[in-house]
């Protein structure tokens, strides 16, 4: 028995020592990037996570390499040829797409991802105004690695200013009846990168944006969502900062197959985070300010959903939505009657505290 138990040990033992050696000995990719570099060639930037040991313990910095190639697998081969170690895909965390690349369509290159196994479907995805390599060779003082500073980047915008939406959400949507995909739209400005709001896809192809100011218009059509902050123009020069605490949103849609009509309501509630300087003092002023966002909201809510009839896209998730409360819902019949849907929005704002200051 004591001789089985030592055995047990040592090759337990053994086991760690074989898999700390085999990490330090391959080069783990995190991040990549993918641009357009003239007619059929895609050149690919990864960004791997370089570890080691400094006077405050162990550190880490990002390391890129650059190849080009006609397709994504024989990229992997030529950034060999850069890399001292092994390149391995399988803690890719984010991916990313030049929006002139995506324009013309991004599912060859999302297929070869979703084809290997070794590939997470959390992973992030993000449509860059601009090159990817720039934005991956950048130095952010916010983080130790470019891959940390986009994924904290995106994680915190996706709980408080834009829908969740990761590999899994976006494949599930390209692939979906009824529905379009969207991902984050990100820019390098200077040592910093911007969620620029979010980019909208016709299948594959990148054809239109939400603003970032526009964004929480968007997700409360879309979701419900627990906070996120809104801002509400009063008179030319007087505005109201709401802090939404609780937002929820239900669709109600008759005659999905032909001539629809879809009933849109949302509920929400908030607290005035801030007034510059106004009074909204008395029930009467609070009423006031809750119908002058009821208005805004409405308005901008119902601008944006006919652009996207005119566009033919469905980010919001409506012909899913139809397709569950008809019978016998039909894609093709739902396509041909989306652009002429008729759309009734009712949108109930409920000021539940103003502050201190009144």
């Amino acid at each position: 028995m004591k001789k089985r138990l030592l055995l047990m040990v040592c090759i337990w033992t053994l086991t760690g020592c074989v898999r700390s050696s085999s990490i330090e000995d391959i080069m783990l990719v995190e991040a990549v990037g993918y641009d357009e570099k003239g007619e059929k060639t895609i050149e690919a930037t990864a960004a791997a996570t370089i570890y080691g040991t400094g006077e405050g313990g162990t550190q880490s910095e990002t390391e890129t390499f650059t190849g080009s190639s006609q397709t994504t697998k024989d990229i992997q081969k030529v950034l060999q040829s850069e890399s001292p170690k092994p390149i391995r895909l399988g803690k890719l965390k984010v991916a990313l797409y030049h929006d002139e690349l995506a324009e013309k369509g991004i599912f060859p290159y999302l297929d070869s991802l979703g084809r290997d196994a070794r590939i997470g479907r959390l992973l992030f995805l993000a449509i860059v105004d601009g090159e990817t390599k720039k934005l991956l060779e950048g130095k952010y003082k916010a983080s130790s690695t470019v891959s940390k500073y986009l994924i904290d980047l995106m994680d915190q915008n996706m709980r408080e200013n834009i829908p969740h939406v990761n590999f899994h959400d976006f494949y599930y949507s390209y692939h979906g009846k009824g529905m379009d995909p969207f991902m984050p739209l990100l820019k390098k400005e200077g040592n910093k990168v911007k969620i620029q709001g979010l980019a909208l896809f016709d299948g594959d192809r990148y054809v239109d944006s939400v603003s970032f100011q526009d964004c929480f218009v968007f997700r409360m059509l879309y979701e419900n969502f627990p906070s996120g902050l809104y801002q509400v123009k009063i008179r030319d020069d007087d505005y109201l900062e709401i802090d939404t605490i609780a937002s929820k949103v239900r669709y109600d849609i008759k005659h999905g197959n032909d001539h629809p009509i879809v009933f849109i309501d949302v509920k929400l509630q908030g607290l005035v985070e801030e007034t510059m300087g106004m009074s909204i003092t008395g029930e009467e002023r609070i009423k006031e300010l809750e119908k002058a966002t009821e208005e805004q909201l409405k308005k901008r809510a119902l601008s944006m959903i006919r652009d996207f009839q005119q566009k033919g896209i469905d980010p919001l998730r409506i012909g899913n939505r139809a397709k569950h409360q008809t019978r016998g819902w039909s894609e093709e019949k739902w396509e041909e009657a989306y652009p002429d849907a008729e759309v009734h929005l009712d949108v109930k704002v409920k000021i539940i505290e103003t502050g201190i200051r009144q």
